[in-house]
This record gives C-alpha cells, structure tokens and sequence, in this order.
C-alpha cells in the first residue's frame, strides 16, 4: 500500500512525499518481514529541454524481518546451511541525498512523448545513517524509437551501497511495442 502527494511550489520547485507499508515474502510464500518507509523529495528544475533537476531526498524505512527460517528456499536451493530472512532485509535503511537527474521524455512510457530518442542521466551522493557510510548512485538510460511508436531501451544503475548496505548493478534491455 502507498500514498503519495506532490505539490508545484514554483513553476521550477516541487515537493514529493510517500508513505508505503508493504510485505516481503519468498517465491515459495515464507515471510521474509514487513516494512513502512516515508520518503520525501524536493527539486528543482535548472533547465526545461533537455530537463535538469537538482533535488534533495530523504527516506526512512523501517522493517520488522521474521525470524524462522526459509527452508523451502533452502531446499529448492539445494543448501544445508540456514537461510534467514536478514539476508534479504535489513532492520532499518535511513538516508539522505543530494542529486541530479538530466533527462529528455520518459523512456518506456507509451507513444512519444519527445522528439528524438529518450533518455536518462541521475547521480546522487547520500549518507546512510545506519551504515554511517557515504553512498554513491548513478542511473543512466537510452530509449529510441524502432518502429512507429515502438520502442528499444537500455537502462541501468549502479550503487556502491544498497537498502543492505552491498554493491548493487542493474541492467535492462527491453522492448516495448505500442499497437
């Protein structure tokens, strides 16, 4: 579950707040915990084409992990030793960022929306008050247009501290066809 707001305060300021409370479980249906988390976001828009925002970003988010073990996981692994939800998620992730993010059109989105191709560029540099460690992200994408609306897209991120406070690489190639 999740509720958001945003509020315009210029025509160049915006303000951005969720609460979310979700559940975490395994592909085999095992409680791995529950979390609640607030994030609140402001930024400002230096330029308008292409877009380049700086922001300020908090989050919180607190999880309560279940203790018993995953042992479906573990079997379907094939691993004797114990695999325990704490593996998975953390007891709490509480930081705050600084960033920018220049972009053109948003990349997967339904029929164009931009001239061109569409892409993506986001850096931030936060501090994670549980690890009491300095986190870097950066986030990059390229969509281009293939056949009339359709679209051909390479996405990605890299952290050198995630919600568990390890490495984290994300790469995505997708296609998405619009009829």
């Amino acid at each position: 579950m999740q509720l958001g707001t945003s509020w315009q305060l210029t025509s160049r300021t915006s303000f951005n707040a969720s609460i979310q409370a979700q559940q975490f479980k395994s592909d085999f249906s095992e409680k791995i915990g529950e979390s609640k988390q607030i994030s609140l976001r402001i930024s400002d828009t230096l330029q308008r084409v292409p877009v380049w925002q700086t922001y300020m970003q908090y989050d919180l988010q607190n999880n309560d992990i279940a203790t018993s073990d995953l042992t479906r996981l573990m079997q379907q692994a094939s691993i004797s030793a114990p695999i325990t939800p704490d593996a998975f998620l953390a007891d709490k992730f509480h930081r705050f960022a600084l960033g920018q993010r220049i972009s053109h059109g948003t990349i997967g989105r339904q029929g164009p929306d931009v001239k061109g191709a569409r892409y993506l560029f986001d850096t931030s540099m936060g501090y994670n008050f549980e690890l009491e460690e300095i986190d870097f992200n950066i986030s990059f994408g390229l969509g281009i247009r293939v056949f009339g609306g359709d679209e051909l897209s390479v996405t990605g991120s890299w952290q050198n501290a995630d919600i568990n406070g390890q490495t984290n690489t994300q790469f995505n190639v997708k296609y998405f066809m619009d009829f």
